[in-house]
């Protein structure tokens, strides 16, 4: 495993921020996604400002209308762009986060990411590791409990227009609550696969190149509302309930209501319209025991709005359908009103 504190110096180009230089040298202090968030449009920000400053500097004769109209014909242009790269996203390419003021913000995933970046003309170049070499580093470290884990980091350099923002930092670690085909879910005797942590450096650096350039780090519920995103379907994040229950349900996806409502009716005329039993029927089939080391134990949901995905609808009714209460529908396709 490499060590980016021996061996030759650092010979990227610098970063854009002293913040992203805190953040390359700390990994042990892992950030929350709204700070992480809150960073990224800091160090955009920075970099705008610069910018604008170093043409001023370049251009001492220009008026201060001319100045002005370039300016306001540039931000209009960002705007513009900007609008029509989120309008090209699904709901479901977006994950919001409730800030700690109350205020609910939107990142755009990956799949957000690789549409923006087609529409915004974002390129993505040099990916290297922390001493410059072609690929990310890998190197061994200690998580807060003492366990061995695995850190991939690097940095890689946007470019849009002429605006360029080189030694864009980013990391994976093996601990990361989702990594490739090893998961919560699917959790995998070792770890994940270094080949998926690579592949996920890979997709997270460009995610992040993608957003710093558009100045898309975060965007407000109001905004994405007004751009045509129907924002109950987006992906939730933390601020909305803890992991447990957002995986119980506390927003649903389009289109769940109906499948939950369906299968809610299924129940209600297998045990004949007794909503105790049909509550205790629905905890079971929703409801999973713990798996040691990935997650805990859940005791299930008792009532049909609590669905959040299609998905787990399914599992539930496919689990119904073997539990000892089910009762097939009529064949003649009549059912009793529950």
């Amino acid at each position: 495993m490499s060590d980016p504190t021996k061996g030759k110096s650092h010979n990227t180009t610098a970063t854009t921020s002293e913040a992203l230089d805190s953040e390359q040298m700390t990994l042990s202090s892992v950030p929350t996604p709204i700070e992480r968030i809150e960073r990224e449009e800091s160090e955009v920000q920075q970099i705008l400002t610069k910018s604008t400053q170093d043409s001023l500097q370049r251009t001492p004769n220009v008026t201060v209308a001319e100045v002005k109209r370039v300016l306001e014909a540039r931000a209009e242009l960002i705007k513009t762009i900007r609008e029509i790269a989120v309008k090209q996203t699904a709901p479901e390419d977006w994950t919001l986060y409730r800030a700690r003021d109350g205020s609910v913000l939107g990142v755009p995933t990956a799949a957000a990411c690789m549409k923006i970046r087609r529409w915004a003309g974002v390129s993505i170049a040099n990916h290297r590791g922390m001493n410059g070499e072609p690929s990310p580093t890998v190197r061994e470290a200690k998580n807060d409990k003492k366990e061995s884990i695995v850190v991939i980091e690097g940095f890689a350099d946007g470019l849009c227009g002429r605006d360029t923002m080189p030694g864009i930092y980013f990391s994976v670690r093996s601990d990361d609550q989702f990594i490739g085909r090893a998961g919560a879910d699917t959790p995998r005797k070792g770890g994940p696969r270094q080949e998926d942590l690579m592949s996920c450096w890979r997709t997270g650096i460009d995610s992040k190149v993608v957003r710093c350039m558009t100045g898309l780090t975060k965007v407000s519920e109001i905004e994405l509302k007004a751009l045509g995103i129907e924002t109950a379907r987006c992906v939730k994040g933390s601020g909305f309930g803890t992991a447990q229950e957002r995986a119980a349900g506390s927003v649903a996806e389009g289109g769940v209501k109906e499948m939950a409502d369906a299968l809610w009716k299924d129940i209600l005329r297998s045990v004949n319209g007794k909503i105790d039993d049909a509550k205790s029927v629905l905890k079971e089939i929703t409801s999973y025991p713990e798996k040691p080391g990935a997650y805990k134990a859940f005791a299930g949901i008792d009532t049909p709005d609590k669905f959040t995905t299609a998905d787990k609808v399914k599992r539930a009714a496919d689990k119904f359908q073997k539990h000892p209460t089910y009762v097939p529908p009529p064949m003649d396709g009549s059912e009793d009103e529950a």
